[in-house]
């Protein structure tokens, strides 16, 4: 089950042109949406070769699932995903699966619907974030390794949010190799 959450976190926001770099965070990004975007985000979506269910149970928060292969059987895996606004963007916050029930940590990406119903999404660059850690900017740990850099905020929910500037979307997001999650069946 860990695999597929994983690979569920993986194709929402952690996509960087590194590979799977990533970047965690005790905090959600924003507050929830409180549109009802139930019309936008109700359906069935593909993700490359995956395919996802999607219901808006209350404003700004869903539930996606999927299914997964697993000793002869299909098995339901299912996740909460929350949709945040933060100075007028959106945001899509999820929990790690790998995370501590005592101590959260939600990965995260700046996001948007294209004009044909899409998600686009545009995960955090690692690296900016961990130049952050670096200049002390941030409260955080960064792990690298040959091809990839992990960041996970540990602290400082003012600073961490006074990062993410709109001013900064450009270099802190990756706005020229975004995901985009379609839309290939509206449910309501």
């Amino acid at each position: 089950m860990k695999t597929t959450l994983l690979a569920l976190a993986a194709a929402l926001a952690s996509l960087l042109p590194m590979g799977c770099s990533s970047v965690s965070s005790p905090f959600v990004v924003g507050e929830p949406i409180k549109e009802d975007l139930s019309s936008k985000v109700n359906g069935i979506w593909k993700v490359g070769d995956a395919v996802y269910y999607a219901k808006q149970v209350r404003n700004g928060e869903l539930r996606v699932a999927t299914t997964e292969w697993t000793s002869d059987t299909f098995r339901l895996v299912a996740t909460t995903v929350l949709l945040t606004e933060y100075q007028g963007g959106m945001y899509i916050n999820y929990l790690n699966p790998e995370s501590p029930k005592d101590k959260p940590e939600y990965f995260f990406a700046r996001c948007g619907f294209a004009d044909d119903g899409s998600l686009v999404a545009y995960g955090p660059v690692a690296e900016v974030f961990a130049q952050g850690v670096g200049k002390k900017e941030l409260q955080g740990e960064i792990n690298r390794s040959e091809h990839t850099v992990n960041v996970k905020i540990t602290g400082g929910k003012e600073s961490f949010l006074k990062f993410i500037q709109n001013d900064k979307v450009a270099e802190q997001f990756t706005l020229s190799q975004p995901l985009i999650v379609h839309r290939i069946v509206e449910q309501k």
